[in-house]
């Protein structure tokens, strides 16, 4: 983020300035680089963009940033049904949830394009900063196929994409309790009539994507930028001195990381599991419920989404955040 550009915020909400002058309102959940020189930001449910090479908004908070997620859960049809359970050709039961698109858009790029559903259809954005309305034949098509784009959790807990449709109720019981089913759902969109005509294979198959994303993360605390490690530090001293205790310090980082990035996860017990490429524990942790307290000792919830790398732009997002 060049030097004239200042995130701004009152405690809660973010904004953006650009020259001290404001951009963006200070009233946006999220901001992060959603492509290059392309700033996203998120109000509830629907994002905008902001370009930093035109400094405008090239699209008020209308997109889309819900992606629904199915997360991995371990009760059967015997427990009490407090929400809607479903099963799927994959093993394992799961629960509806939703993620929003700052923390998983790497996992929904198709090659160098990334789909988004506005009120006017569908948006491609590239890699490469450029933004453009869908040109393929088949609006109607692509447009449902991204209504059905959604995330789960496999039996290893690693995030998958998947169709809503390959999903199921696990019991009647379940279906009944589906908000969904009564109260309906939003569409955010309406297909307007065609417009050119433009490499409907390349844009319309769905069969023919290009996960180009690896699920696996490299960490290095000295990648870290200053800024964020100085925000932890500062923290962690409220509870013990980090200068004599390097090596709990770098540990505690290590596991806001971890958990920033989707590598942690918890049971409907509270249990702690850490994903196994990253759950080499130093000699003095016994187990993972041992971490989990002592992570929530020292209260990182609240800083551990400035830790998020974004393998898409190579880059920390939520430094931004840190400038205020």
């Amino acid at each position: 983020m060049p030097h004239a550009y200042q995130v701004t915020s009152n405690g809660y909400y973010f904004g953006l300035q650009y020259q001290g002058k404001d951009v963006i309102p200070c009233v946006c959940n999220k901001l992060w680089r959603i492509a290059k020189n392309l700033v996203a930001f998120r109000q509830d449910s629907l994002f905008g963009i902001y370009s930093m090479l035109e400094n405008r908004i090239l699209y008020e908070p209308t997109l889309c940033a819900e992606v629904p997620y199915f997360r991995l859960i371990n009760n059967k049809e015997d427990t009490l049904v407090t929400r809607s359970r479903f099963i799927t050709s994959n093993p394992g039961v799961f629960t509806k949830t939703k993620e929003y698109l700052e923390t998983c858009d790497f996992l929904l790029w198709e090659g160098d394009r990334l789909l988004v559903l506005s009120p006017e259809g569908i948006i491609v954005i590239t890699r490469n900063g450029e933004i453009r309305n869908y040109k393929g034949k088949k609006k109607e098509e692509a447009v449902n196929r991204l209504m059905q784009r959604c995330l789960y959790e496999d039996e290893y807990y690693s995030v998958l994409t998947g169709k809503l449709s390959d999903f199921d109720y696990l019991t009647e019981a379940d279906k009944e309790i589906d908000e969904e089913n009564f109260l309906g759902v939003l569409v955010p969109h309406k297909v307007g009539p065609e417009e050119e005509n433009v490499s409907e294979k390349s844009e319309c198959s769905s069969d023919n994507l290009e996960w180009d994303e690896p699920s696996y993360k490299h960490y290095d605390y000295t990648g870290i930028p200053p800024v964020i490690k100085g925000k932890f530090i500062r923290h962690l001293n409220c509870f013990f001195d980090t200068a004599t205790n390097e090596k709990l310090t770098r540990f505690l980082i290590y596991l806001a990381w971890c958990h920033a990035n989707g590598f942690v996860k918890y049971d409907q017990k509270g249990n702690c599991t850490i994903d196994p490429w990253y759950a080499s524990l130093p000699d003095y942790i016994e187990s993972a419920g041992t971490i989990d307290r002592l992570y929530e000792a020292h209260q990182l919830k609240g800083l551990q989404s400035l830790l998020y790398f974004s393998p898409v732009t190579d880059s920390y997002l939520e430094v931004l955040a840190l400038l205020n």
